[in-house]
């Protein structure tokens, strides 16, 4: 080096710009390597930042659904808000969820999105293997691993998840989602991130629809319990003067017309004593299945108590009641319960009909002049049809 300095002044600026073109390339260097250290560092908190907000909005269409669930005042409403809900929530999947029927031999999906649909709409429980376990079932390659019988034929290679819904009472169905092709061009650990992702959904998904179905399910058992007769299966007393003060208001507000029959079993105690209750509840039944084939869909029949019955006919004139109650009459005379391999004759009934506005504006005058009728019906002789207001 000193050699170098000695021999003149070209050389030494020639290794000074050497050393300084060295430095300035090291410097270049280290200067690109901390930038794509930096941006790999942002493009992990982006990374971060954009799964924080998917899983705040994964959070907050659960809040809104959980809150429509609660809100819903029947399960076709709750199937409605299901189906839209889970679309959002999954915009990335085709998925089904279905629910297993009342008598536990099918499944039926109340919700289907995406194309083509993922699922048969009708299966039989142990067409899938998330029922038959009572646990997820993941299939991440089709090739290879146990399928579900009831899902449809699979685009490419993509995989699928059936994630059980569960209640007090047992399983009450599953939700199903495929994952769409799409993810096919992704990278494998970007897959599998995916598919974990939308496995923890899935399951907080799932317990959220078995426990707002299970609730509402209990909800309308305890509802029913409350508003029908046990024996017949027709609304109790309690219920018809409930809904007869409702149609009523109606009727008045409307300037309209309600009909009610009051009619009663004769010498149904003469039966009991002769054939046994047993046969008792069953003619009851009969005359229940009856009134129920007779009513149309906004009529509303009722046990009143014992072997009393009442009818209510919302918008019915009077000529019309009267119709009704007589073809009830003559239905009823003509029935035979099975009872004992032997066949019963049902009996006979006797029937008042009174309505508004002919009978009165209240509750307690229109079923006083029903009740008044029926009286009169079984002290004429039994078996026929009395109208408020007239003479036998």
């Amino acid at each position: 080096m000193i050699n170098a300095w000695a021999r003149g002044p070209d050389l030494k600026y020639v290794l000074i710009l050497v050393l300084a073109v060295f430095a300035f390339v090291v410097g270049i260097f280290y200067l690109r390597r901390g930038r794509t250290r930096a941006e790999q560092a942002l493009g992990k908190s982006e990374a971060k930042l954009i799964q924080i907000e998917q899983r705040i909005r994964d959070m907050t269409l659960l809040s809104d659904m959980a809150q429509l669930l609660l809100a819903s005042r029947s399960m076709e409403e709750a199937y409605t808000v299901i189906g839209q809900d889970l679309q959002h929530l999954f915009p990335h999947e085709s998925g089904a969820v279905c629910i297993v029927s009342p008598s536990r031999n099918f499944v039926e999906a109340i919700a289907l999105w995406g194309e083509p649909p993922p699922t048969q709409r009708v299966f039989a429980p142990d067409d899938c293997w998330a029922l038959r376990r009572g646990q997820m079932h993941v299939v991440s390659d089709v090739h290879s691993e146990a399928l579900c019988k009831h899902v449809n034929q699979l685009p490419q290679s993509v995989g699928y998840l059936c994630m059980p819904m569960v209640a007090q009472t047992g399983a009450l169905g599953i939700l199903h989602l495929q994952m769409t092709p799409h993810m096919l061009d992704q990278p494998q650990r970007i897959r599998d991130l995916e598919m974990e992702s939308t496995q923890r959904l899935a399951v907080t998904v799932a317990a959220q629809i078995g426990l707002a179905l299970g609730n509402m399910k209990l909800s309308e058992a305890l509802r029913i319990q409350s508003t029908r007769d046990v024996l017949t299966g027709l609304f109790n007393r309690r219920y018809m003067e409930e809904s007869l003060e409702r149609e009523l208001r109606r009727a008045v507000r409307k300037q309209g017309q309600l009909g009610v029959i009051m009619l009663d079993l004769d010498h149904f105690k003469r039966l009991n004593d002769t054939f046994g209750h047993e046969a008792g509840d069953m003619i009851l039944r009969a005359l229940g299945d009856s009134l129920q084939e007779l009513v149309r869909g906004s009529d509303i029949a009722c046990r009143y108590g014992g072997e009393e019955f009442t009818l209510i006919l919302p918008d019915a004139p009077l000529t019309v009641t009267l119709q009704r109650a007589e073809q009830l009459c003559a239905k009823f005379r003509h029935l035979e319960v099975i009872y004992q391999s032997r066949s019963l004759p049902a009996g006979t009934l006797s029937l008042g009909v009174a309505g508004f506005p002919e009978h009165g504006s209240t509750v307690e005058d229109i079923l006083r002049a029903a009740d008044g009728a029926l009286y009169r019906a079984k002290h004429d002789g039994r078996d026929r049809v009395m109208v408020a207001g007239t003479v036998g």
